[in-house]
């Protein structure tokens, strides 16, 4: 009997440690499957936060959105945007929908565009504005870039005071500056292709100022070449090219 009892025992043993060893393995099966998902899933998320500047002619990351669609990628980027039209980036501070959207995920890039009056008066409250919502994403290593508008169609003198702000907002932030603004004026004005930056009322982009500001963001968050890729928004072949290598 006493032989019998220690017989049952071990075979107890035995099964109780093929169980455990069983369970463990779809344990580790799940963790490298659940890591395998968020892996594919969240290969590059972008935010876009500003106002009308960022989401005219259906918004400079929709386009760019397309640009990035020609790089044949085995993934599907994610590109939002906090955008309300006169929004500055202090009105985007004291609004809890951009603020949740900020915090929704770990963001790998967060572009900052302030309204274009604001930044040509080179206030303190920008460059505040732009460390403060910096800092909320700073412990996921997000990249920040900042969006440099342009001025005023009839008003050329604010590109001075943009232009102060950004750099001042990039140095403080430790951010990458998108000069748009800075090259806009000499891209509307060329003379070897007739092109046309602004809408109507010389203040927000037309749909070639979009692709423009698209061109250059593509540049500067990927590195690539824009005139390396199929995009053109509808534009034509010979304003598109333009406008890509112009954005190189």
């Amino acid at each position: 009997m006493k032989g019998a009892y220690y017989f049952y025992r071990i075979v107890l043993l035995v099964f109780i440690t093929l169980m455990t060893s069983c369970s463990a393995q779809k344990d580790n099966d799940k963790i490298l499957n659940e890591n395998e998902t968020d892996v594919s899933s969240d290969k590059e998320a972008i935010l876009f936060i500003g106002n009308s500047h960022t989401y005219y002619n259906q918004g400079v990351s929709t386009h760019l959105s397309k640009f990035r669609a020609n790089d044949n990628l085995e993934f599907e980027p994610l590109f939002e945007e906090a955008a309300h039209g006169g929004y500055s980036l202090q009105d985007h501070l004291g609004d809890p929908s951009t603020i949740a959207k900020i915090k929704e995920r770990a963001w790998d890039v967060l572009v900052l565009q302030e309204n274009t009056s604001v930044a040509a008066e080179t206030l303190p409250s920008t460059t505040a504005a732009m460390i403060a919502i910096s800092d909320m994403v700073a412990q996921h290593d997000t990249k920040v870039f900042l969006y440099m508008t342009w001025p005023y169609k009839d008003f050329p003198e604010m590109l001075s005071g943009i232009k102060n702000t950004y750099e001042t907002g990039a140095t403080a932030t430790k951010g990458t500056l998108v000069t748009i603004g800075e090259e806009w004026l000499a891209v509307h004005t060329n003379n070897e292709v007739s092109v046309n930056l602004y809408d109507d009322d010389g203040i927000h982009p037309s749909l070639q100022g979009t692709f423009f500001a698209s061109a250059k963001f593509y540049r500067a968050i990927y590195g690539k070449s824009p005139s390396d890729n199929l995009y053109q928004a509808g534009l034509g072949a010979e304003v598109a090219n333009y406008l890509k290598t112009k954005a190189n």
